[in-house]
Protein backbone atom coordinates (compact mmCIF):
# COMPACT_ATOMS: atom_id res chain seq x y z
CA UNK A 1 0.00 0.00 0.00
CA UNK A 2 1.52 3.31 -1.04
CA UNK A 3 -0.10 6.99 0.02
CA UNK A 4 1.39 10.17 -1.59
CA UNK A 5 -0.20 13.38 -0.83
CA UNK A 6 1.28 16.80 -2.59
CA UNK A 7 0.08 20.26 -1.54
CA UNK A 8 0.95 23.29 -3.13
CA UNK A 9 0.54 27.03 -2.61
CA UNK A 10 1.25 30.26 -4.33
CA UNK A 11 0.45 34.08 -3.98
CA UNK A 12 0.41 36.88 -7.07
CA UNK A 13 -0.34 40.29 -6.13
CA UNK A 14 -0.81 43.28 -9.04
CA UNK A 15 -1.22 46.70 -8.37
CA UNK A 16 -2.78 48.92 -10.41
CA UNK A 17 -2.44 52.96 -10.61
CA UNK A 18 -5.76 55.08 -12.37
CA UNK A 19 -4.34 58.25 -14.13
CA UNK A 20 -7.19 59.97 -15.44
CA UNK A 21 -6.78 63.31 -17.87
CA UNK A 22 -10.06 64.08 -19.07
CA UNK A 23 -11.62 64.88 -16.55
CA UNK A 24 -9.34 65.42 -14.39
CA UNK A 25 -9.61 63.00 -10.95
CA UNK A 26 -6.97 62.24 -8.45
CA UNK A 27 -5.26 59.02 -9.19
CA UNK A 28 -6.80 56.17 -7.65
CA UNK A 29 -4.90 52.79 -7.33
CA UNK A 30 -6.73 49.04 -7.46
CA UNK A 31 -4.90 45.63 -6.97
CA UNK A 32 -5.76 42.01 -7.33
CA UNK A 33 -4.50 39.01 -5.13
CA UNK A 34 -4.64 35.83 -6.20
CA UNK A 35 -3.73 32.82 -4.04
CA UNK A 36 -4.30 29.65 -5.28
CA UNK A 37 -3.81 26.35 -2.95
CA UNK A 38 -4.10 22.77 -4.94
CA UNK A 39 -3.62 19.36 -3.39
CA UNK A 40 -3.10 16.28 -4.59
CA UNK A 41 -3.90 12.37 -3.06
CA UNK A 42 -2.91 9.25 -4.30
CA UNK A 43 -3.82 6.40 -2.50
CA UNK A 44 -2.63 2.81 -4.02
CA UNK A 45 -3.02 -0.82 -2.62
CA UNK A 46 -1.24 -3.96 -4.77
CA UNK A 47 -1.76 -7.48 -4.27
CA UNK A 48 -0.15 -10.65 -5.31
CA UNK A 49 -1.04 -14.15 -4.88
CA UNK A 50 1.25 -17.26 -7.04
CA UNK A 51 -0.96 -20.10 -8.63
CA UNK A 52 -0.10 -23.11 -9.77
CA UNK A 53 2.23 -23.76 -13.12
CA UNK A 54 3.93 -20.42 -12.61
CA UNK A 55 0.57 -18.46 -12.41
CA UNK A 56 -0.38 -15.67 -10.59
CA UNK A 57 -3.47 -13.71 -9.24
CA UNK A 58 -2.97 -9.81 -8.86
CA UNK A 59 -5.85 -7.08 -7.54
CA UNK A 60 -5.33 -3.69 -7.15
CA UNK A 61 -7.28 -0.43 -6.21
CA UNK A 62 -6.23 2.98 -6.86
CA UNK A 63 -7.92 6.47 -5.50
CA UNK A 64 -6.77 9.51 -6.62
CA UNK A 65 -8.29 13.34 -4.79
CA UNK A 66 -7.29 16.33 -5.79
CA UNK A 67 -8.57 19.95 -4.57
CA UNK A 68 -7.82 23.66 -5.78
CA UNK A 69 -9.00 26.12 -3.88
CA UNK A 70 -8.20 29.83 -5.65
CA UNK A 71 -8.79 33.04 -3.76
CA UNK A 72 -9.35 35.96 -5.69
CA UNK A 73 -9.93 38.98 -4.11
CA UNK A 74 -9.59 42.48 -5.41
CA UNK A 75 -10.38 46.32 -4.64
CA UNK A 76 -8.83 49.21 -4.40
CA UNK A 77 -6.90 51.67 -1.61
CA UNK A 78 -9.06 53.72 0.49
CA UNK A 79 -8.65 57.58 -0.44
CA UNK A 80 -9.64 58.01 3.26
CA UNK A 81 -7.68 56.40 5.38
CA UNK A 82 -4.86 56.22 2.41
CA UNK A 83 -2.89 53.13 3.41
CA UNK A 84 -5.32 50.41 4.12
CA UNK A 85 -7.11 48.49 1.04
CA UNK A 86 -10.61 47.76 0.60
CA UNK A 87 -12.05 44.67 -0.76
CA UNK A 88 -14.60 44.92 -3.63
CA UNK A 89 -17.31 42.55 -3.38
CA UNK A 90 -17.51 42.46 -7.07
CA UNK A 91 -13.93 41.57 -7.96
CA UNK A 92 -13.50 39.04 -5.20
CA UNK A 93 -14.62 35.62 -5.00
CA UNK A 94 -13.50 32.22 -3.82
CA UNK A 95 -13.79 28.94 -5.89
CA UNK A 96 -13.05 25.95 -4.92
CA UNK A 97 -13.03 22.38 -7.34
CA UNK A 98 -13.04 18.84 -5.53
CA UNK A 99 -12.50 15.78 -7.85
CA UNK A 100 -11.66 12.06 -7.10
CA UNK A 101 -11.25 8.95 -9.38
CA UNK A 102 -11.13 5.30 -8.10
CA UNK A 103 -9.76 2.02 -10.57
CA UNK A 104 -9.42 -1.39 -9.37
CA UNK A 105 -8.00 -4.25 -11.77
Amino acid sequence: MELKRDRHSEQEDNHYSNLYRVPVTPTTFDYTTIHPTETATELTADYSYPLDNDGKFDAGYSLEMNKIDADFRGGARDPVRRNLDAYDLTRTNRFIYHDHSMRST
